[in-house]
């Protein structure tokens, strides 16, 4: 009785939390029927202009966005060591966080846009079975990119006086498809 008590808040938790791993989120991408063109700058300034008007048209959708590489990354460091001891759930969860850590990213040159304070950025991620498919992005790179607008991050900073200050926030692309690059 006591190990199935313990399991129950574990599961809420997970369930709670909407872990998706990138992969799944890809798979709901390529079977998307409708998919918004739109160019990145002119995505970050519908935000920068009405965030919520934005919000309510972009973020749930597949997006299909061109843009401008500034930054490219993949991160492949996060490798925890798991044993057979361990309870399956216990497993799972490691291997989920893993590989959700482990992603390629892809963060669009939105400099043209007129920033508003705070400013906005837009990255795109690539689950890890993936990064075959990226070999040749580079800084400067037109590219092409698929992925469904997940959420907005917010990167904030408690004051003195126990305020919070927004430095900036961030449109995610999930699960993402790499459709052209030049």
């Amino acid at each position: 009785m006591k190990k199935s008590f313990f399991l129950l808040p574990i599961l809420f938790l997970i369930y709670s939390c909407n872990i998706k791993e990138q992969s799944e989120i890809q798979k709901e991408v390529i079977a998307a029927q409708e998919v918004i063109e739109i160019n990145a700058n002119d995505l970050v300034t519908s935000f920068v202009k009405d965030s919520t008007a934005a919000a309510e048209q972009y973020v749930g959708k597949v997006l299909s966005i061109k843009g401008k590489v500034g930054f490219f990354e993949q991160l492949d460091t996060i490798d925890f060591k798991t044993n057979d001891s361990l309870p399956g759930i216990v497993k799972w969860f490691v291997e989920r966080l893993e590989s959700d850590i482990n992603t390629s990213n892809i963060f669009f040159d939105v400099s043209k846009v007129k920033q508003s304070q705070p400013p906005y950025s837009l990255t795109a991620t690539f689950p890890r079975e993936y990064r075959k498919e990226l070999v040749g992005v580079k800084e400067k790179a037109n590219v092409q990119v698929k992925g469904k607008l997940e959420h907005i991050s917010t990167l904030s900073q408690t004051q003195a006086d126990s305020t919070k200050k927004i430095i900036s926030y961030t449109l995610s692309l999930q699960g993402c498809l790499l459709e052209k690059k030049k």
